[in-house]
């Protein structure tokens, strides 16, 4: 795994790994039919830290990356490639 980190300015840095991750997430939710306050409170989240993840704003834990693929019926892998 390459990880390409360039920060824009004193509160923003891009990561091509989280842009990668937060974009499946999103997608596979939709797919799954979940509004993002129906995933959230699935996941025992706020409806904001959701949005952070899936924004690129925040990187979920590994648990709580375990807890998404559960509740996405998919793998890790599924998230990240």
């Amino acid at each position: 795994m390459c990880i390409i980190q360039l920060r824009l300015n004193d509160n923003e840095t891009y990561r091509k790994e989280v842009s990668l991750l937060v974009n499946k997430i999103a997608e596979l939710r939709k797919q799954k039919g979940y509004t993002q306050q129906e995933f959230a409170k699935r996941l025992k989240i706020s409806v904001d830290y959701l949005n952070r993840i899936e924004r690129g704003r925040k990187d979920p834990s590994i648990k709580l990356a375990v807890r998404i693929a559960k509740n996405l019926d998919c793998t890790l892998n599924d998230l990240f490639f």
